[in-house]
Parts: structure tokens; C-alpha cells; sequence
């Protein structure tokens, strides 16, 4: 084995302890040297049989189940996958070994049993097949930003370690996975709903060669009408030279902070996946733009310890499962949250959005509200405000909000209008 990649195996295996957990448990079937010559083959593609006639046999076994087969197809020179996926191999081992042996035995390793071996284990490895095709996409899924870039270039930036801490908790955890998968949804819906808002729009006083029909000049309209000058017209046209009106997309304001107010009362315990999946888009959106990112979950008070910030949209892997993990549970109080967003603020730039989204009602005084309108005004904040749920009564949110959209859950369409801001 070349020694870079023995060295990068000693560092995998010391920094992810579930890889090293899996080889020091007791009573122990699978072996350093096992795990190494998966992790060695997975990402060079070289075939290192362990000297050890155990591992050997274990290995040999392992590496001609289809399952393997297929995911070694991805790993070759992805130390994050090929972790991953060594990980969950020796797992499968432990797992089959548990099951099926009561002794490491070298003298039991015959013709016959080594055929059992393979056959027996081809079920545990596929299952872990299944686990690393969700646990893959899960980090994706959570780390990768708003820009469709190809290998996930926002994951790429993330340390191979912290990817394999996400993925840790991704495997223990059917909540964070859906989470994950809803978050990876959102992105996508995010990236194409911002997309679709640059509309170009035409500026007569500025004007380009082109072939764009609905954007010709009126002169040029005339002369493709006109017998003496329609064969000129049509070169020009099927050249791209004709004069058209220029455009450039529409131009918004600097963009302050962006601050999600999100409700975590009992009420909203089913959608909150939803809702989290929704956020880290939002957040996605805010590292995209370099814009300050504030997370204040709220219920009857605010989950002071829950708050996040995210200076200019970066974030850690913390940060994220943070976020998607939070829950608070109680009542509702609106007052709480918006007191603790003119708190944030106070100090930013001018022109923040604030989403707050709610499923409940709740009063809001009379005293608070000209205080925050005021406060909105001065700093230039502007609100949107989503009402979650069938039928529900805005109650006094439309004296605070700017724009205020009723959606049953957080696939409504009109909801993306979070994504525009």
C-alpha cells in the first residue's frame, strides 16, 4: 500500500470513531486490517489481501457481493465516499458476524464456509448499500448551496471529517434524513424560483445586433415588411446583426439581513421537517448572497439558546444540525421573536427582510406594533408573513406585515415568495 494513502487511512480512522468503533468493539470480527484493504481498494481500486487469514476471508467475501461491487463503482478517489462506505461495510461484517459466528476461528474457514460466508452476507451489505445511498444524498442534500454546481461544490468546501460527522448523525437519526431530503428539495425550488424572477427587461435607450424577434427595433420591423429591403432583413436575421432593444436584469436594492422568525409551538410539530428543510433553503439563499442569516425559533418565548447567526451566510456543520434539530414545544407569542429581530438588527445595514412564519394566533399590543412599524420604516425592513394551515385567522399580523400569504403547508406555491427576497 503507497504510503500517502496509509497515512490518509491512519487520519480517517483516528478522526472518525465510528470506523474505529466498529473494529474495537467486543467481541471484535472485523480487523484493522480488514477495514484497511476496504478503504485501500474502495479508493484506488487496488485488490490488498490482508495477511491475517480471517480478514482475508472476510474480505474476499465481501468485495464479490454485488452490493459492494456497485457502490466501489463511485468511491475511486472520494475519501469521503470511500469512508463511508468502508464504515458501513464493517458494520455489515459486525452485524453478519453477530448473527452468524460464535468464534473467530481460522480453522473453520473451509471451502464450504467460506461459500456460506458470501452468500450470508450479500443480504447485510446491500442493506448497507441502501444506508450509504441515503446518507450520501442527506449530506448533499443538507451541505450543498443554492448554485446547481456540479459534484456539490458547496459540500466540497466542507472538511472530509465534518461530512462524515453529518453523516454520523444522519444514520442515527430518521427525522434529520427527512429533514435533509426536504432542505434538498427546497434548494432546488429556490434556486429555480429566483431564476425565474431575473425577468429581463427591455431599456430603449440601449440597443444590440441580435435575432431576438420581440425585441426589434421598429426600423427593423419596417424594412422586413418592405420588398426592396426584405432580403437584406432576412441575411441580418438568420446572422444575428439586426438592431434590437438591449436589456439587462431588474435591479433591486442592497440587501440587508435576512431573519427567519420561525414558529416551534407543539401545533407545528408535523410540518416542522417541512419547515427546517424550508429554512436551511433560505439559509442557502443567504450564504449564496453573502447576506447576515438570523434563525430565531420561537413558541411562547424565545428559544434564546436556539438563536443562530450567520455572518454573511456561512455556517458549520454545528450550525446546520443546530438548525434542523431545534424544538422548542408550548404556546405562542409573537411579540417575543419580533422584540429579538429589532434586536438583531439594530446594528446591521439597512434593507433586511424578515420571514416570519406561524401556524397560530396570538395578540399583538397596540404600543409594540407603532413601535415596530416605526422601526421597519427607519431601518428600511421589510416583513413577509406566512400563515400555515387551513382557515386560519391572521389576527393582527397584516398591521405588521408588508406582505402576508396564507399556505396549507410549506410546498404552496405561495410560500416561494420566501425565496425571492
Amino acid at each position: 500500500m503507497v504510503r500517502i494513502e496509509r497515512q490518509q487511512f491512519q487520519r480517517m480512522y483516528a478522526q472518525f470513531l465510528p470506523l474505529s468503533q466498529v473494529v474495537e468493539r467486543e467481541p471484535s470480527f472485523v480487523g484493522y486490517a480488514l477495514v484497511e484493504a476496504l478503504w485501500h481498494e474502495l479508493l484506488t481500486g487496488e485488490n490488498v489481501l490482508p495477511n491475517d487469514a480471517w480478514d482475508a476471508a472476510l474480505y474476499t467475501s465481501v468485495r464479490k457481493t454485488p452490493a459492494y461491487e456497485q457502490m466501489s463503482q463511485q468511491t475511486t478517489r472520494n475519501v469521503f465516499l470511500t469512508t463511508l462506505v468502508a464504515w458501513r461495510c464493517s458494520v455489515a461484517i459486525a452485524r453478519w458476524a453477530e448473527q452468524s459466528v460464535k468464534v473467530r476461528d481460522v480453522s473453520r474457514l473451509t471451502a464450504t464456509f467460506q461459500e456460506d460466508i458470501l452468500q450470508s452476507l450479500e443480504a447485510y451489505v446491500d442493506v448497507e448499500r441502501q444506508t450509504v445511498e441515503r446518507t450520501a444524498k442527506g449530506v448533499a442534500d443538507l451541505l450543498s448551496g443554492l448554485t446547481h454546481t456540479v459534484g456539490n461544490g458547496a459540500q466540497q468546501k466542507v472538511p472530509i471529517v465534518h461530512q462524515l460527522h453529518v453523516a454520523e448523525q444522519l444514520v442515527g437519526s430518521t427525522d434529520l434524513m427527512e429533514i435533509a431530503s426536504w432542505a434538498g428539495r427546497f434548494k432546488v425550488v429556490a434556486r429555480l424560483t429566483k431564476k425565474s424572477r431575473q425577468i429581463p427587461t427591455i431599456l430603449k435607450q440601449g440597443t444590440r445586433n441580435g435575432q431576438a424577434a420581440e425585441r426589434l427595433l421598429p426600423i427593423e420591423y419596417l424594412k422586413s415588411e418592405d420588398p426592396d429591403a426584405m432580403l437584406d432583413f432576412m441575411h441580418r436575421f438568420t446572422e444575428g446583426r439586426t438592431t434590437m432593444y438591449d436589456y439587462k436584469k431588474r435591479q433591486k436594492p442592497s440587501k440587508g439581513a435576512f431573519v427567519v422568525c420561525y414558529d416551534e409551538s407543539s401545533s407545528m410539530k408535523d410540518l416542522d421537517k417541512q419547515g427546517k428543510g424550508f429554512i436551511l433553503a433560505l439559509l442557502a439563499i443567504a450564504q449564496k448572497e453573502k447576506r447576515d442569516f438570523v434563525f430565531i425559533p420561537f413558541s411562547g418565548d424565545v428559544g434564546h439558546r436556539d438563536i443562530r447567526v450567520f455572518k454573511k451566510g456561512r455556517y458549520t456543520v454545528d450550525d446546520i444540525l443546530a438548525v434542523a434539530t431545534s424544538y422548542i414545544g408550548g404556546g405562542t407569542s409573537f411579540q417575543a421573536p419580533l422584540q429579538e429581530a429589532m434586536f438583531q438588527l439594530r446594528t446591521s445595514t439597512k434593507h433586511a427582510d424578515i420571514v416570519f412564519i406561524t401556524d397560530g394566533t396570538c395578540h399583538i399590543e397596540e404600543a409594540f406594533i407603532e413601535m415596530f412599524n416605526t422601526f421597519k420604516k427607519r431601518r428600511h425592513v421589510e416583513m413577509l408573513t406566512l400563515i400555515i394551515g387551513r382557515n386560519k385567522h391572521p389576527g393582527l399580523l397584516p398591521n405588521i406585515s408588508d406582505d402576508l400569504k396564507h399556505i396549507v403547508h410549506f410546498e404552496d406555491e405561495a410560500g416561494y415568495m420566501a425565496f425571492t427576497l
